[in-house]
């Protein structure tokens, strides 16, 4: 066993060799390399294998080193007699495997005749269990045909149209909480740079959008210009125009570098009389 052991550590689990033959049986071995065990069983029949442990093949190094020639043969002598007594419990228990194998056969073969025999018992709950298929076959077909519907088709172009108006496209939620590789793609160093730069990217395209409003209708816009009253009393203020356009006309803002990388950088600017705040990530 041994030797066969030697030969088979580190092949396939499942290679195996003839290492002896009683009463008419073949003893056959492999070795699992993964678990360090060699497994014995018997050739051609239904029995369970032993499975022996690597190093109790061989006798301890330590206790060998203080043993004389005649000690280390004698312990080798029993090393050898409990393998091979593990070896004649296995050709013991081939009757009680013969018996247990039986056992299942016929168990098996009683479990076929009453399936032949017997009529399978009904299903009281068919007619239910049908009114539940078409109620979701028509769940999925409503939810189809929604999807397709002149609604959903307006809802959506209606997206589009306020992404495209914000400088925006599918996903730019992702810049939120931009990941290192969207900062680099971006030559940026932070995802606060990343929301700086997309709140910057929205409020030109809002700024743009609204100018080319006037240039295309003068007169509306003109016409529903806003005045902006005073808290100190009922004069007018600057018009709401007055501002964007003032607004426009100073720096464009810089990148910030958000180190503690919040999901939101709150950008504070004064008009007459109070302070606004706004959040670039809307």
């Amino acid at each position: 066993m041994r030797e066969a052991a030697a030969v088979l550590r580190n092949r396939p689990v499942d290679e195996s060799h003839t290492v002896a033959t009683i009463d008419g049986f073949d003893v056959e071995v492999r070795y699992s390399t993964a678990e360090s065990l060699l497994f014995v069983k018997l050739a051609g029949l239904a029995v369970a294998p032993r499975a022996i442990e690597h190093e109790k093949l061989y006798l301890d190094s330590k206790k060998q080193a203080g043993m004389t020639a005649e000690e280390r043969e004698r312990a080798l002598g029993q090393l050898a007699s409990g393998l091979m007594t593990r070896v004649e419990h296995m050709i013991d228990d081939i009757p009680k495997a013969l018996e247990e194998r039986r056992w299942k056969l016929q168990l098996d073969a009683d479990r076929l005749h009453q399936l032949e025999t017997e009529p399978p018992p009904g299903f009281d709950r068919l007619d239910e269990l049908k009114a539940m298929y078409d109620e979701l076959d028509a769940l999925q077909r409503q939810l189809r045909q929604e999807a397709t519907s002149p609604e959903a088709l307006a809802r959506r172009e209606a997206l589009y149209r306020r992404l495209e108006a914000k400088c925006r496209s599918n996903g730019w939620s992702l810049t939120l909480n931009a990941t290192p590789a969207m900062c680099r793609e971006l030559n940026l160093d932070s995802p606060g740079q990343v929301r700086a730069l997309m709140a910057r990217r929205r409020d030109e395209a809002l700024l743009n959008a609204s100018e080319k409003r006037f240039v295309e209708d003068p007169l509306r816009n003109s016409a529903s210009k806003t005045k902006v009253v005073s808290a100190q009393g009922n004069s007018e203020g600057p018009t709401v125009l007055e501002l964007v356009t003032e607004a426009s006309r100073s720096r464009a803002l810089e990148p910030v570098d958000d180190k503690s990388d919040n999901m939101a950088t709150i950008v504070a600017f004064r008009v007459p009389h109070r302070e606004v705040g706004f959040d670039p990530t809307d």
